[in-house]
């Protein structure tokens, strides 16, 4: 009943604020999302209670889909195991956060309703995701979290950058869910269910498990699908907190942990070349949203590469999810205070030495668990997952070298925003601390501590079978990093600024390989069928469209078409 409750609760929020925002007002939409965020708060905690501490797992029939082929019914049904208990704490407790600090950052906001509505119902398809018991049900969340994710990226409809950012978005996880419905329909063929438990992907060829990471590579934001996570940006700080810290982000590593994708070197390769890659391109980035979210695209390899490296892979990998929720949330949030009150998000423009003590401090706090300080939640979860890839020699060295890199910009972030004042102690406006942004930070500093203690429910590794050494070798590696971050901030070389700031060209090359064409024979068939075949009744003619790269035989081409479509109309 409780699980029922939990998701409920946050749907009938989004409904509420979406069709009857115009009669209950922003305040009475702020109460009914608090309460019911709250509500779901205590509902997953004793949930959570019960799953992972007192071993009770829970099934939840829901009754049967609306369709059927052959013999095949899938049930519409939750079930509650360890994984999705802990991850369906973190989700409610980071969305919680989210939905106080909101409160205060959207005040004043003609649409806020619209807003909560969307954030709800976001976090709403996470928990769908989180809590199936079944490929066609996490299909289900899987789809709702990305045409949530669009609405929120896109939420700031007039400006351009925004429209095309949530565009590029929806695209890039449009093309892996492609890839994850095609797994979907193999894995259904060969096994004849869908169910989690009748779901083994040892049994079935090589080309499904490698449909379900191209599906998972898209939404958690690996290399070649990462084009998306910088652009999302443009949407509300909110939107990126919950994007990046609990929802979105973290659907792919998920989805791979549930399908046990462990012990395989092509996902191992992917997470540790995405960790390296998100690494640099951080380092060199200078917008601080973009910063943090390049953190994010590096955390989430580390996830992925510990997951293919070992059996065990799957509980180091959510445990450093889980542990890293909290702090990412919080460098999100206080980056939005810190943004709106310098009016502007420039590192080389920051003069934030004069910031409240409580943005300062969640700062430092977030900052310190990403680099992995000792006694801190992000310390054990990448602890964990370094000395497990220890084994694996050449993804130690590219797991390190990422540790490494998010030592320098981490570090390289905190100099700039606090020790070089670049605007001569100017500031614009400064939000008041109000009861919700305490209550923000409170409860993600809770989530962060806590884990110390709890851990994520699962298992983490601190061998003792390694050298001391080797053990230590990751904190060796961080300190490095600090004092290069020092050090660095004037000595880039603007070579390796242009390229990694430029995301490696992946926006160019994909531009000019992929969506020019289609564009440009978009534009032909437009012309040629929509404008001209279609409307010539009673005739039959066949139009062959040989598309060439060379430019003057494609200018003949498309001024013929002109010619055409205006003789035709």
């Amino acid at each position: 009943m409780l699980s029922e409750q939990l998701i409920s609760l946050i749907f009938i929020s989004s409904f509420l604020n979406g069709f009857f925002g115009h009669i209950i007002g922003v305040r009475g939409g702020l109460v009914i999302a608090v309460i019911c965020l709250c509500t779901s708060l205590l509902t997953a905690a004793i949930q959570w209670f019960e799953v992972c501490i007192n071993g009770c797992p829970v099934y939840l029939p829901l009754g049967e889909f609306f369709f059927r082929v052959q013999d095949f019914i899938p049930a519409l049904s939750l079930y509650y195991d360890s994984l999705a208990a802990s991850m369906t704490l973190t989700v409610v407790l980071v969305s919680c956060a989210v939905h106080f600090y909101q409160c205060t950052y959207m005040a004043g906001d003609s649409n806020q309703n619209l807003f909560i509505a969307y954030l709800s119902a976001f976090t709403g398809f996470m928990l769908v995701l989180v809590a199936a018991n079944n490929l066609i049900l996490l299909f289900v969340g899987w789809e709702g979290i990305g045409v949530c994710s669009y609405l929120l990226i896109g939420y700031y409809a007039s400006r351009i950058s925004a429209t095309k950012s949530a565009n590029k978005s929806l695209i890039v996880n449009k093309i892996s869910d492609g890839f994850l419905l095609c797994s979907m329909l193999y894995i259904w063929h060969y096994t004849g269910s869908l169910q989690y438990s009748c779901v083994t992907l040892f049994c079935v060829p090589v080309i499904v498990s490698s449909l379900v990471l191209l599906g998972a590579m898209g939404k958690s934001s690996q290399l070649f699908f990462h084009v998306w996570l910088a652009d999302a940006m443009e949407g509300p700080t909110p939107v990126s907190a919950l994007i990046h810290a609990a929802t979105l982000v973290t659907a792919g590593v998920y989805l791979l942990c549930k399908l046990n994708m462990h012990c395989n070197e092509y996902v191992a390769a992917i997470g540790a070349l995405t960790a390296a890659a998100g690494g640099l391109f951080g380092f060199v980035a200078n917008d601080l949203k973009r910063v943090i979210a390049f953190s994010t695209c590096s955390q989430l390899g580390y996830m992925v590469a510990c997951i293919g490296c070992c059996s065990d892979g799957m509980d180091y990998a959510l445990a450093h999810l889980i542990s890293h929720a909290g702090f990412k949330a919080t460098l999100f949030l206080a980056a939005g205070l810190l943004i709106s009150r310098e009016n502007n998000n420039s590192l080389n423009k920051f003069g934030a030495r004069n910031a409240s003590k409580t943005i300062t401090l969640a700062t430092l706090i977030g900052c310190l668990n990403l680099l992995g300080f000792p006694e801190l939640a992000g310390f054990y979860s990448k602890e964990s997952i370094l000395n497990n890839a220890f084994f694996s020699k050449a993804l130690h060295i590219v797991l390190l070298f990422a540790t490494f890199l998010t030592a320098t910009y981490t570090t390289k972030l905190l100099v700039q925003l606090y020790l070089i004042n670049y605007n001569n102690g100017r500031f614009y406006k400064n939000f008041k601390n109000s009861n919700f942004i305490y209550a923000c930070f409170t409860l993600l500093l809770f989530e962060m501590e806590s884990r110390i203690y709890t851990g994520s429910s699962f298992g983490q590794n601190f061998n003792t079978n390694l050298p001391f050494y080797i053990k230590n070798l990751p904190f060796g590696i961080a300190l490095a990093g600090i004092l290069s971050g020092s050090i660095g901030v004037q000595l880039m070389q603007y070579s390796l600024i242009r390229f990694f700031g430029n995301k490696a060209g992946f926006d160019l090359i994909y531009a000019r390989s992929c969506t020019n064409i289609v564009l440009y024979n978009s534009f032909i068939a437009y012309n040629l069928f929509d404008r001209g075949f279609l409307k010539l009744p009673d005739k039959c003619c066949f139009i062959v469209v040989i598309f060439l790269r060379n430019v003057k035989l494609r200018s003949m081409l498309h001024r013929i078409s002109l010619m055409l479509s205006d003789s035709l109309v």
